[in-house]
C-alpha cells in the first residue's frame, strides 16, 4: 500500500505530434491536420472555461490516439488567479508568447500564441526555429516578431488564421472558442461539403487546398 496517488491515461497509440510529424509528415493529410487542431481547440476551450491556462502546450505534448489528438502535461497548469511570481519563465522557447518572455503575466491568449505556432509547424513538418540555438537570441528576435516560416502550399487562409494567433499583441488574438468555431467549420466544410458563409471564412477558400491533398 502506498499513500501517493497515480494518474492511470488511456495508452497514446500513435505517439505525440512531434513523432508524427519526423516520421510521416508527408502522408499526413491537410484534412487531418484541420482535424488535429479541431480536437485541441476542444480540449483547450474547456481548459481556458475552467479558468486555467496550460502554459506549457508544444507538440510534443499533444498526444495521437487513432483519430483522435488531445493536450496532455499539465505540470505547469494553473487557475488564472493562483500564478506564481517568482518571474522564472517555463516552457519551450519557440512556443513562449513574447509577453511572457518579456516578463508579463500569462494569460489565456499566451495558450493561444503556442496554438498558433502549433499550426505554423503542422504546415511545414519540422519544429520551429529547428535551425536556430534556443538561446537569449532567438527569445529577443521572437519579441522583435520573428515567427517560424510555414511550409509550401499552406492556404493563405490558414496561415492569416495562424497569424491572429501569434499576433505580438495578445488582445488582438482570437480565443479558444473563436478558434474553436472557425476550425470546426472548416472541418465540416470538407467532411459535409458546405458553402456557408460564416465567421468571415468561406469554405470555398480553404476546401480546394484541402481536397487537393485528400
Amino acid at each position: 500500500m502506498t499513500n501517493e496517488f497515480a494518474m492511470i491515461l488511456e495508452f497514446a497509440n500513435n505517439g505525440n505530434l512531434r513523432n508524427a510529424l519526423s516520421y510521416k509528415f508527408n502522408s499526413i493529410l491537410w484534412n487531418d491536420k484541420i482535424k488535429m487542431l479541431y480536437d485541441l481547440l476542444f480540449d483547450l476551450k474547456k481548459i481556458h472555461k475552467l479558468g486555467y491556462f496550460h502554459k506549457d502546450l508544444h507538440s510534443g505534448n499533444i498526444l495521437l490516439n487513432y483519430t483522435l489528438a488531445y493536450i496532455s502535461d499539465f505540470g505547469l497548469s494553473v487557475p488564472a488567479n493562483e500564478q506564481k511570481s517568482d518571474n522564472k519563465v517555463y516552457g519551450v522557447l519557440p512556443y513562449i508568447a513574447p509577453e511572457v518572455l518579456n516578463k508579463e503575466p500569462y494569460t489565456s491568449s499566451s495558450d493561444i500564441y503556442s496554438f498558433g505556432i502549433i499550426m505554423i509547424e503542422l504546415s511545414f513538418g519540422k519544429p520551429p526555429f529547428y535551425n536556430r540555438k534556443h538561446d537569449l537570441h532567438l527569445a529577443l528576435a521572437i519579441c522583435d516578431g520573428l515567427r517560424p516560416e510555414f511550409g509550401k502550399g499552406t492556404p493563405e487562409v490558414y496561415k492569416k488564421l495562424a497569424y491572429r494567433c501569434t499576433n505580438a499583441n495578445s488582445i488582438k488574438r482570437p480565443t479558444a472558442d473563436e478558434l474553436f468555431d472557425i476550425i470546426g467549420f472548416w472541418y465540416r466544410s470538407i467532411i459535409f461539403e458546405k458553402q456557408e458563409e460564416k465567421f468571415n471564412y468561406n469554405g470555398k477558400e480553404i476546401k480546394p487546398y484541402l481536397k487537393r491533398l485528400i
